[in-house]
């Protein structure tokens, strides 16, 4: 069913639709909306009702989940979006007994709770909401606290967990600690936690990614040209390989963060594991990506969606080098890189500045830039080494 861009939900297009997505209620509204999305774990298509308000205790704008439709029909949530604002102009927590509490919502209920003990100038709480931003709000976060399961939570933290274990590790205590303000709150009488850790396979010792002689690497690029794989993974891999990015960073790019004018992606701290923003030169090998990628797609939001509009999984692109069987895998793109520099005598300071890596001591105390016109030479050599 067509639906006009901000008008106002039907009864029809609440009962029918099945696109994923967030479809508001139109100017007037009360902040009402639908989320609409296929749960990973059944394959079904869910419904559920959320509210965007004021949060006094948070002095943040947050989403209040209201229940999922055909429970929660277009008519009651409507009433309730009223009830809920009403609440917020008498000066009321709008979550007292109006509405159920989203994931969301709770996460910022719990860091208010915490910021008191924290000191002065802290980033911990900066933390919590850029590792929840990027690895579970945009699947959970609008989902009621009380309805999570331990199987929504092991489809989120899977991929973190073998890709960057000691940072996974930080985010299930996180979890753990929404979930127990959850119980305590009477949100929900069950603790997802430890079927969760029961999952999760133990981290043992550390293993280094494999990775392939930079010679090898066009070919392995070539193989995956060659495979049955989608576009968005395909053009993926290849930016991989010519930006030497981490896996998460390319699957999270966004138009917005490309200056084609100096060939430049700059990556803001929140989406890097340091915190800090990252600018990678782009060789002309990598623009050529950028502009097939513009070609399948709308240049407005991610450069590679994967085919729910959200980014391509890291499990779909290990998975297409494992079935592959190449000898590496994607995060190994980047020790190739690091290889070929320390072999072709890259500086080290210019290589560790292309990967992102931070140092420490004296080093550090120096060395203050980024390096970005000395690494623009490297990564056009790079390029030529593992493309055509």
């Amino acid at each position: 069913m067509v639906r006009r861009k901000g008008a106002p939900l039907t009864a029809a297009f609440v009962r029918t639709v099945t696109r994923p997505g967030r479809y508001g209620d139109g100017r007037g509204g009360h902040g009402l909306s639908l989320l609409v999305k296929r749960m990973k774990s059944s394959g079904r298509v869910s419904r559920s009702w959320s509210v965007r308000v004021y949060d006094p205790a948070t002095k943040r704008q947050t989403s209040m989940g209201i229940g999922p439709f055909p429970l929660v029909t277009l008519a009651e949530a409507r009433e309730q979006a009223v009830e809920i604002h009403r609440a917020v102009r008498a000066g009321r927590d709008p979550r007292d007994g109006v509405g159920e509490v989203t994931f969301r919502a709770a996460t910022e209920r719990v860091i208010a709770l915490h910021e008191p003990g924290w000191k002065a100038g802290s980033r911990i709480g900066i933390s919590w909401r850029n590792s929840f931003e990027r690895h579970l709000f945009p699947t959970l976060g609008d989902t009621p606290v009380g309805e999570i399961t331990s199987g929504d939570l092991l489809a989120v933290l899977e991929p973190v967990w073998g890709e960057k274990p000691a940072a996974a590790k930080v985010l299930k205590t996180r979890i753990g600690t929404v979930f127990s303000w959850a119980r305590a709150k009477g949100l929900r009488t069950d603790d997802p936690i430890p079927a969760l850790t029961a999952a999760l396979p133990r981290h043992g010792r550390v293993r280094h990614h494999r990775a392939l002689p930079a010679s090898e690497v066009r070919a392995a690029l070539d193989t995956v040209d060659g495979s049955g794989a989608s576009p968005a993974v395909r053009l993926l891999t290849r930016w991989l390989a010519l930006t030497a990015c981490r896996t998460i960073e390319g699957r999270g790019a966004r138009w917005s963060e490309i200056d084609t004018a100096t060939a430049t992606w700059t990556i803001p701290a929140s989406r890097m594991k340091v915190g800090r923003e990252h600018r990678i030169p782009l060789s002309p090998q990598a623009l050529h990506v950028l502009a097939e990628a513009r070609d399948r797609w709308d240049d407005t939001g991610l450069i590679f969606p994967g085919q729910t509009g959200r980014p391509v999984s890291h499990s779909t692109v290990a998975g297409l080098f494992r079935s592959l069987q190449l000898a590496c895998s994607p995060h190994g793109l980047r020790a190739s890189f690091r290889t070929w520099c320390g072999e072709t005598g890259v500086p080290r300071e210019v290589a560790e500045a292309a990967l992102a890596h931070t140092v420490g001591g004296v080093e550090a105390a120096y060395s203050r830039g980024d390096y970005l016109e000395r690494r623009r030479p490297v990564m056009h050599d790079w390029a030529q080494v593992v493309t055509h």
